[in-house]
């Protein structure tokens, strides 16, 4: 699931995407951190969306849970929608044509 998820979105990026941490709240099993990502796209624009993540651990320490809060507004303006950036994503392919057909 994650690299049909992440492919198309990483294909946009001119680098390498970071995120950094900014600050963690923890409170019983809900850990809450604050990220801010750092990249430019190939068409010239800057992402560099903010996030909360609200992240819930099993009694063993095992993530169960993950919420993520993002500027959607930042990542409609400067990102394709998932079908297109897949699309550029993939190579390009020639459409085959039928010699037989006639075109004219």
């Amino acid at each position: 699931m994650r690299p049909e998820l992440f492919r198309p979105l990483f294909a946009q990026f001119e680098g390498s995407y970071r995120n950094r941490a900014s600050r963690f709240v923890a409170e019983d099993d809900i850990v809450v951190v604050e990220c801010r990502g750092d990249v430019a796209t190939k068409a010239g624009a800057r992402y560099d969306n903010q996030y909360c993540y609200v992240c819930r651990f099993d009694d063993a320490g095992k993530l169960v849970a993950l919420t993520e809060y993002m500027d959607t507004a930042l990542a409609e303006r400067v990102l394709a929608p998932p079908g297109l950036a897949a699309a550029a994503a993939r190579p390009a392919r020639v459409p085959w044509k039928n010699a037989s057909s006639n075109t004219e």
